[in-house]
C-alpha cells in the first residue's frame, strides 16, 4: 500500500470534486482514501495505485505534480486490543462451563408432607 501526495492547482470545491472523480477513474488502482487540503493544494491518495498514471490524469485538467511517494503507515493497535487478542488465542477450544447452585428451604421432597 502506498501513500502518494500530489500538488494540484485547484481553486474551487467543484474542482476538488472533479479531481476526486478523475483520480478514481484511473484504471488498475485500488484506492483506500483520498483527502485534499485546498489551502496547501495537496492531495493525498492512499492505496494500491500507479502514481504516474494518476499524475498524468490530473495534468490533463490542472497544473499538478508528484510531491511524495512512500509506504502508508498502518495505525498501531492499542495495548488493550493486543491483550484481548492474546486471551482469545490462548485457549479458543476450551469449553465454557457454567455452575449454578440452587438453595432449597425444604430438605424433604415429599409432596404429601
Amino acid at each position: 500500500m502506498k501513500k502518494c501526495i500530489f500538488h494540484v492547482e485547484l481553486r474551487t470545491e467543484e474542482d476538488k470534486r472533479k479531481a476526486f472523480i478523475k483520480v478514481c477513474e484511473v484504471p488498475y488502482g485500488e484506492i483506500d482514501s483520498i483527502s485534499m487540503d485546498i489551502k496547501t493544494k495537496k492531495m493525498t491518495v492512499i492505496g494500491h495505485i500507479d502514481e504516474e498514471k494518476t499524475a498524468i490524469k490530473l495534468r490533463k485538467y490542472w497544473k499538478s505534480g508528484i510531491d511524495f511517494v512512500g509506504p502508508a503507515k498502518e495505525p498501531e493497535k492499542k495495548i488493550e486490543e493486543k491483550k484481548e487478542e492474546e486471551k482469545q488465542q490462548d485457549d479458543p477450544n476450551t469449553p465454557v462451563i457454567y455452575y449454578h447452585h440452587f438453595e432449597d428451604d425444604t430438605q424433604n421432597d415429599c409432596v404429601i408432607c
